[in-house]
């Protein structure tokens, strides 16, 4: 049977279709046969791209055209899946290895049901076609086109659709924002995070309604300076950004509101002068690092986030901002201890007071110690969750010459770069220490022997990685030693014990009661042995 040139057009626009009924309409209309050469491209399609049976049923008609349609059969039995990467070139790679193969109609039935393979459509489609594909994400004055692996911006973008307001292009491969962007006077949110884009074409100025701008997760070195020209911009976001300088036209924005910048990496210089003098006076809220509080910049408190009103807004100096981050997330305590006034720093200290003597610190970013400490009869000082970040800590150690508890809980941990380890020479300049917990961190190994300097220790907690499966592995255990010359130790744990028994807890416990009776003969008599796991528990 013979199908008219308008037949084979319907039963193409249904082979097509991203509706499995319509689909199957297709197939009992070719029931009768003689069109299966005249549609090997739409039945190449749901043979890459259809579900079961479907895909079984044009490989039946496929395979019956191998004979008239050279290099049909190579693209059939090749294993590449056409919805996974490189859609681009995998079409003209198809459409290469077999003439019979239209890329055009490849790429439409790729992007109708996946949405991707745009790029393609973009570079080859006709101009009137491609406006009436794109018109369909367009939504009112939104136009969204996010997650469609595109490298560049339609440029039609730009000609067609100069009346939207909000434009986002977010998710995916864009390397740069062209001239063209100047066009779209009217926008007032553009989403461009989630790219690769490296520059922002200095026509971006001339948005001066745009109040939302989204650059996060980009590749971006600097910022144009025409960013200064956008006077109603309320809201900027660069998250996750690398190695760019502060930029200062964010200064001369006189509305800006909210302003996330963090970095993907970090290389500690000065935040330009400018960010201390902001025009806007309408600032609630500042991003600029992780819950951990960090911060690129050297002369500012290291904090994660702060919020602010229209009636209280934010002040960017940096005490201003310490006090903003401490009262509202306990951040920045070790700035404002470093750097306040001496009346605030006795405040601190004194809210930090849990009982008499005792000095706690929990879940804190924590660099250096007062020397005003000295003037507080301190015998315990104890913490919970805390990031010690300032090798100087443990040298500050030394205002508290009465210590007899120091005890950071199980979960502290430190920067292995800023805070390698807790050095013994000052631990032995304390006197009185009775309790020693340094949470997860580590002491140097080679200075493990240096602790039976520390006669007067009646607890102690050890954090050191050490895989132990079973008895063979015990002279791992033999830089424990010292413990033979604690004559008053009454407990003893040692944490970061491994094994191979993850899932098999009773195995798991057996070996760390293994290791406890093993260095029982190592302390005093009615010294209790806890041998704890890679983690933060207290067993």
């Amino acid at each position: 049977m013979s199908y008219t040139q308008e037949e084979l057009q319907n039963i193409s626009k249904l082979l097509l279709s991203v509706d499995d009924a319509n689909v199957d309409l297709a197939f009992v209309l070719m029931e009768q046969g003689g069109a299966a050469k005249a549609l090997i491209t739409e039945l190449f399609a749901i043979y890459k791209l259809g579900s079961y049976p479907n895909r079984s049923k044009a490989k039946t008609l496929l395979l019956g055209c191998t004979d008239e349609s050279p290099g049909l059969m190579h693209i059939l039995n090749r294993k590449s899946h056409l919805d996974g990467a490189s859609p681009r070139k995998k079409i003209k790679s198809f459409a290469a290895d077999c003439a019979d193969i239209d890329p055009m109609k490849l790429a439409t039935a790729l992007y109708n049901r996946y949405g991707e393979g745009l790029q393609y459509l973009v570079s080859e489609l006709p101009e009137e076609d491609l406006k009436n594909l794109l018109m369909k994400h367009l939504n009112g004055t939104t136009f969204e086109l996010t997650r469609k692996k595109i490298t560049k911006i339609p440029p039609h973008i730009f000609k067609d659709y100069t009346v939207i307001e909000t434009l986002d292009l977010s998710h995916n491969q864009i390397k740069t924002l062209p001239a063209g962007v100047g066009k779209l006077t009217n926008l007032k949110v553009l989403n461009l995070s989630h790219n690769k884009i490296t520059k922002l074409n200095k026509a971006i100025g001339k948005l001066s309604q745009l109040e939302e701008l989204y650059l996060n997760n980009n590749n971006i070195k600097e910022l144009p300076a025409e960013l200064s020209q956008l006077k109603n911009l309320k809201k900027l976001e660069l998250e996750y950004i690398n190695e760019i300088p502060f930029p200062a036209a964010l200064a001369e924005l006189p509305q800006l509101e909210e302003l996330s910048l963090t970095y993907s990496s970090y290389s500690y210089v000065e935040i330009d002068e400018a960010f201390f003098n902001l025009k806007t006076d309408r600032l609630i809220r500042l991003k600029f690092g992780t819950s951990m509080g960090q911060t690129r910049w050297t002369n500012l408190p290291a904090f994660s986030e702060v919020t602010g009103t229209y009636d209280d807004p934010i002040d960017t100096h940096p005490l201003a901002l310490a006090r903003r981050a401490y009262a509202q997330k306990k951040e920045c305590l070790s700035f404002l201890l470093e750097k306040a006034p001496t009346e605030e720093v006795h405040s601190l200290i004194q809210a930090h007071l849990t009982q008499p003597h005792t000095l706690t610190f929990e879940h804190i970013r924590l660099g250096r110690l007062p020397q005003l400490l000295t003037e507080y009869d301190l015998k315990i000082l104890k913490g919970e969750g805390l990031r010690l970040i300032d090798q100087g800590i443990w040298t500050d150690l030394l205002y508290l010459p009465q210590l007899e508890v120091l005890d950071l809980g199980m979960s502290t941990d430190a920067s292995s770069w800023e805070v390698p380890y807790c050095p013994i020479d000052v631990l032995q300049q304390l006197p009185q220490l009775k309790v020693l917990n340094l949470g997860t961190i580590s002491p140097r190994y080679d200075q493990l022997p240096d602790f039976e300097t520390l006669t007067q220790l009646e607890e102690l907690w050890i954090y050191d990685y050490t895989p132990i499966a079973s008895s063979d592995d015990f002279e791992a255990l033999d830089k424990l030693l010292f413990l033979k010359k604690l004559p008053n130790l009454k407990k003893f744990c040692f944490r970061g014990i491994s094994n191979d028994y993850y899932n098999q807890p009773e195995k798991a416990n057996a070996v760390k009661q293994s290791i406890a009776d093993y260095l029982q003969a190592w302390v005093p008599e009615g010294c209790e042995v806890l041998v704890g796991a890679n983690d933060t528990s207290r067993f």
